[in-house]
């Protein structure tokens, strides 16, 4: 599903919050704030109960580390929330085919923000019917 914001995710979050969010766009405010309502209606959710990680990735075996800790499952915590972040134009095939297969068999205990505010929507074809990705779009 695509939801704009910030005028669609306020009304989404009241409804649910999905296993998988991918964020776009150049407005680094507006990004920074989604990313942050995201976190606190994870935290609301969770009761403040769960635990948090961010990811910056930069190389190609970046993707296996972000994967690895999204499967796995946490002794301290039931829920986690993940953040990772990406700051190149374009996905690498990795990336793609990490993503694709996080999204199919996600870990139901983790929640994962992706940003990558570079990457256009048109390069999230395979996720913008998905039933457990958003894409958030984020313009002025």
């Amino acid at each position: 599903m695509i939801i704009k914001y910030p005028e669609s995710l306020d009304t989404h979050l009241k409804k649910n919050l999905l296993p998988v969010y991918f964020l776009t766009g150049s407005d680094p405010f507006l990004l920074n704030t989604c990313v942050d309502t995201l976190k606190h209606v994870w935290r609301k959710t969770h009761q403040n109960e769960g635990e948090e990680k961010s990811f910056h990735l930069n190389h190609a075996n970046d993707w296996a580390a972000l994967m690895a800790e999204a499967n796995s499952y946490s002794l301290f915590s039931n829920q986690r929330l993940i953040h990772a972040s990406w700051d190149k134009k374009t996905l690498d095939a990795t990336g793609k085919a990490a993503l694709k297969d996080y999204a199919e068999n996600f870990n139901s205990d983790c929640t994962l923000i992706f940003q990558a505010p570079l990457v256009p929507i048109r390069q999230w074809p395979d996720f913008s019917k998905h039933p457990y990705v958003a894409l958030v779009t984020i313009s002025p």
